[in-house]
């Protein structure tokens, strides 16, 4: 099943691209432009068909790409329909064109999704229990408008409340049991987000309660399991739930570990044994928030006395063979708004996701976000295959991303990418003379050379 999945994702991509050189040769033959090929894939060609008119329709044998070949894209010719004898409006009309129809397809299917699904709205799984915090969110709100802001992405939540302080106070719209209401929220922290991706900062501050994972380091020491999420912890070993303990975090996790009371006064001594619940959050929803299976418990018994042990980085790494980090989610549910809201939702959200994707490389380029946080070519394929085996819903929705990912990414202006040529052509209908044709052919092969570089590179980062 998962061989299909990853073909499924490879026709996906492979559709993705016919789409973009399709832009291009319909423009193209809307201008008169001569073309040689259309082709399918990369590689050696499987199947051909050549049109009276001289065109070849080919199918190639590595469906990862595709290509619309103009003559005299790279080189002078004497054809008056050759591509580089055409108008320069006309020639960027052409190069805007693949991307255009990548958008339109994405845009398509957005306006599809959310008529047929809805708009994702992200939802509170569990608000922190902690009494000092003024909590007025509930298990299970939506979370539609905060702070003004209309909430599409996860980048908006995070936008939402960033550069805020603790005490500070925001409007927060939400569903809640079908209604949208407002509540005036205090924040519980700073929201100082490092980049674009953390999260941590958003629901720390909002008040969202975090679990930890554990990742084990050492079988023989380590009575926990890669992958699973710390929940409770037990003071006398009861499954009473009212007398259980929720741990929210490894600071916590050492805390109940070193001491037998909540108020840190009595420590555990050698031979104590003290149990912990988890659970596979697969489980944990708002409307589930239970323990699945009380009869599930780890029990820790201590190797030793703690006196004279003090807490550093490696302790749960030394003492019982695991590490922890925290894991903070939201769930999410489809919302039906009215068709015409929806439309304009549409719209809105393909531009956001593009905003996104120039946010990403700008913090990528000041070194905000790390190399492994993005992907190459086979990371997109493992991704994609992993959202496909959701279901149809889920198909539509990431054909909908890497639309609107490849019409923003090859406009940008880097060499061998549409954009690049773009530039290269206004500078001739500027100046009234092109760039020369062998510099332009090197400017573009270093590129791709570099594209193709880099992208081996981060999938290699991703692999390790």
């Amino acid at each position: 099943m998962k061989f299909l999945y990853i073909l499924i994702a490879i026709l996906i991509l492979l559709i993705m691209i016919t789409v973009h050189e399709f832009g291009h040769y319909i423009v193209g033959k809307l201008f008169k432009f001569k073309i040689n090929e259309f082709a399918i894939g990369m590689g050696p060609a499987l199947l051909k068909k050549t049109k009276k008119n001289g065109e070849i329709f080919s199918i190639r044998a590595f469906p990862l790409g595709g290509f619309c070949a103009f003559e005299g894209e790279d080189e002078d010719n004497e054809n008056p329909n050759a591509f580089n004898n055409k108008k320069p409006w006309q020639r960027i009309l052409v190069l805007i064109a693949g991307a255009t129809m990548n958008f339109i397809l994405a845009l398509f299917i957005i306006i599809i999704t959310f008529s047929c699904y809805g708009k994702a709205v992200y939802q509170v799984v569990e608000v922190h229990d902690n009494p000092s915090y003024t909590q007025v969110l509930q298990d299970g709100d939506g979370l539609l408008e905060i702070n003004g802001r209309k909430i599409f992405l996860s980048t908006d939540l995070i936008k939402s409340v960033d550069g805020l302080s603790a005490g500070d106070t925001v409007k927060v719209k939400v569903l809640r049991n079908g209604k949208e209401i407002t509540e005036t929220l205090t924040l519980q922290h700073n929201a100082n987000a490092k980049n674009s991706s953390d999260m941590a900062s958003f629901l720390k501050a909002i008040g969202v309660a975090t679990f930890t994972e554990f990742s084990v380091v050492d079988e023989s020491k380590s009575p926990f399991s890669s992958g699973d999420y710390l929940l409770y912890f037990s003071l006398d070993g009861t499954k009473d739930k009212s007398k259980l303990v929720r741990v929210y975090n490894e600071k916590e996790l050492i805390e109940r570990l070193i001491y037998k009371n909540l108020e840190k006064t009595i420590e555990n001594t050698i031979g104590d044994t003290i149990t912990f619940y988890t659970q596979n959050l697969n489980d944990w929803t708002p409307n589930n928030s239970e323990i699945v299976n009380l009869s599930e418990s780890i029990t820790i018994t201590l190797p030793h006395n703690w006196e004279g042990i003090k807490y550093n980085d490696n302790l749960l790494k030394t003492e019982f063979g695991f590490e922890t980090s925290f894991y903070l989610r939201l769930s999410s549910f489809k919302y039906k708004a009215p068709f015409f809201t929806r439309l304009g939702e549409s719209f809105v959200y393909s531009f956001k996701i593009g905003g996104t994707i120039l946010e990403t490389l700008g913090e990528l380029l000041t070194g905000k976000l790390s190399l492994n946080s993005v992907g190459g070519p086979i990371t997109t394929i493992k991704t994609t295959s992993q959202v496909v085996s959701y279901g149809f819903e889920y198909i539509l929705e990431i054909i909908a991303f890497i639309g609107v990912n490849l019409a923003v990414f090859n406009l940008l202006p880097i060499p061998a990418l549409d954009g690049s040529r773009v530039i290269f052509t206004t500078i001739e209908w500027i100046f009234k003379k092109p760039v020369p044709k062998k510099v332009e052919a090197i400017i573009h092969g270093v590129g791709l050379v570099l594209l193709l570089g880099f992208s081996i590179m981060v999938d290699i980062l991703q692999f390790f």
